[in-house]
């Protein structure tokens, strides 16, 4: 009887073939990668003028012109090979490149997915020569005429790969897709002029330009409303193209960070942006904010993505912090209340606009300052500021604060101040003194009862042991670890005591927030829960402290980015009654 054997050998080596193509496909997936490759190869390469072409969504062909310095015939002939690159000789240019391509993948996924045509001519050459290849097989290198620069066409993308084929969008989708990727590199590079053509109808072209006009020429924006803000720090330069709060969307699209003129998906970095424009954001409201980040190349690693989509920093802290301070210095201009208009009800409530120190940014109240209305320290954040009296026969001019002229739908407070109608939202208005008192001044704590006690699973316990100290320290919050995934609190500080056990417990566990974030998430809920609601009857003298005291804050929003009042003016009033 003969005996069968297994094969003792399951594991082989791919073909070539084979291996070129799965290579290709984590590069190359769709049109837009091969507009993303190729414009970072002709942006290395110095270009000062690209022209892109797509056909069909690049689904028939995608071209990218430029005049940067061009390739040789012996550049030529192994650019389509893989790991061929002119940006890196040795491991260590990996943490010192300055270049958007540094793989030597790009042209090589390319070619070996589609049918290729590259025509590039070098300063001083006497002729162009030009590259064809089909399927990763070179098929021609010649001599032909050209211009200086380079010319790459890639037709029937995935001609080889059928299957990749079926799974490309519409042509439309394809073709938005590229533009897209195209107004990324225009807004890295405005010194660059773009044009961008589709089925050989031009649909735009960006100037050379400087950053602020580009970004308004590619988003239709107002330069008014855009300021440039910059800054730096141990190793890096930061540039803020960052609009007024006014111009808030209903998405994050135009949130967006380049890193070395790269765009990246750095969500904590977002998550800076969107946190520093908070206290003017309603909810479901983000801004508009682009920065742009130059970082020394030992202190960021693009390599870890086949696409350059995702970096990794050495201090991304620092990167944050310093976006949280550039713009709170941009928007302390947005803060104010109507005082630089009108006379200012008192030297204590004068606005000096967003300070700094300690572990927040000062804003609001400073620690240790007297309150700014009437009354004592002591639970000034719980009860509503009170007006002095006037005495009997008290002589002596009008009050030069505002005036409390009644409620209105037991929801707004009216005020006169100067030439001017104000209508208070009461709830935002008390809930912005509230939080601004939270945040300046530690409270006194209070031990619980019955402790709150929750499971959490491994991860979220990792996230509480990171946050104890802080938690602890700056806002007074005793968590203790009982078991391996059991946490207990066991006391609060007392504003924060009316918090629901599910909704504190919660915001301990949103792994998306910062230490900053969170306290921030902390304070408005505390201060929501405290403030005085919609519907409540205030009594005038209540009423009208809570106007004067509403219009010494420094910042004329709630917590939530809601404006406090809506202001109008005696003229408008005279308008809309025709008297003028």
């Amino acid at each position: 009887m003969t005996e069968t054997t297994q094969p003792s050998r399951r594991i082989t080596i791919l073909r070539e073939e084979v291996a070129r193509k799965i290579a290709a496909g984590e590069v190359i997936d769709r049109p837009f990668s091969v507009v993303r490759e190729l414009l970072d190869n002709s942006l290395d390469a110095g270009a000062g003028n690209l022209e892109i072409s797509l056909k069909a969504g690049g689904l028939a062909s995608v071209q990218v012109l430029d005049d940067g310095q061009g390739m040789s015939a012996e550049d030529l002939q192994i650019c389509t090979h893989r790991h061929a690159t002119s940006k890196i000789r040795e491991e260590e240019d990996l943490y010192r490149t300055r270049t958007l391509g540094f793989r030597g993948e790009a042209l090589a996924a390319v070619a070996a997915c589609s049918r290729l045509e590259i025509v590039s001519l070098t300063e001083g050459a006497l002729h162009a020569n030009r590259l064809r290849v089909e399927g990763g097989r070179t098929e021609a290198l010649e001599a032909c005429r050209g211009a200086k620069g380079t010319r790459v066409e890639v037709n029937d993308l995935f001609f080889n790969l059928p299957v990749r084929r079926r799974f490309l969008k519409s042509a439309a989708a394809e073709t938005a897709a590229c533009r897209r990727i195209l107004l990324d590199k225009a807004l890295a590079f405005p010194e660059a002029g773009f044009r961008f053509f589709t089925d050989g109808r031009l649909k735009f072209f960006f100037p050379p330009a400087d950053l602020k006009a580009r970004i308004c020429a590619a988003f239709s924006l107002e330069a008014a409303h855009m300021e440039i803000v910059s800054g730096e720090g141990e190793g890096f330069q930061l540039t803020l193209i960052a609009a007024r709060p006014e111009l808030a969307r209903r998405d994050r699209r135009l949130l967006r960070i380049y890193v070395n003129r790269r765009r990246i998906e750095e969500y904590r970095l977002i998550q800076a942006l969107e946190y520093s424009y908070a206290d003017f954001m309603p909810g479901g409201r983000f801004p508009v904010c682009f920065a742009f980040l130059e970082v020394e190349g030992e202190l960021v690693d693009f390599n870890i993505h086949p696409a350059k989509k995702e970096a990794r920093f050495r201090d991304p802290d620092a990167l944050r912090r310093a976006i949280r301070e550039l713009l709170s210095g941009y928007l302390a201009a947005f803060s104010g209340g109507p005082r630089s208009a009108a006379a200012a009800p008192d030297s204590a409530g004068s606005s000096s606009g967003a300070g700094t120190g300690g572990f927040f940014p000062a804003q609001g109240f400073r620690p240790g300052s007297q309150p700014p209305w009437p009354g004592g320290e002591e639970n000034a954040y719980v009860r509503l500021p009170r007006p002095r009296k006037p005495q009997e026969n008290e002589a002596g001019p009008p009050p030069a604060g505002p005036l409390y002229r009644g409620q209105l739908f037991r929801l707004f407070l009216l005020a006169e101040y100067g030439q001017r109608l104000f209508i208070i939202d009461q709830h935002a208005a008390h809930e912005r003194l509230i939080y601004d008192r939270l945040k300046s001044r530690r409270s006194s704590v209070q031990e619980l009862l019955f402790p709150m006690r929750f499971e959490t699973t491994a991860e979220q316990a990792a996230l509480l042991e990171q946050r104890r100290e802080f938690l602890t320290e700056h806002l007074g919050i005793g968590l203790v670890r009982r078991e391996e995934s059991v946490f207990e609190i066991l006391s609060l500080p007392e504003e924060m005591i009316s918090l629901e056990e599910d909704v504190l417990r919660e915001a301990l566990l949103t792994e998306e927030s910062g230490l900053e974030e969170l306290a921030h998430r902390l304070y408005d809920l505390a201060a929501c829960r405290m403030a005085v609601k919609e519907g409540e009857e205030l009594d005038d003298e209540t009423a009208a402290g809570l106007v004067r005291a509403a219009f010494t804050l420094e910042q004329a929003r709630c917590p939530h980015g809601r404006p406090l009042w809506v202001e109008i003016s005696r003229e408008e009033l005279l308008k809309r009654v025709a008297r003028i």
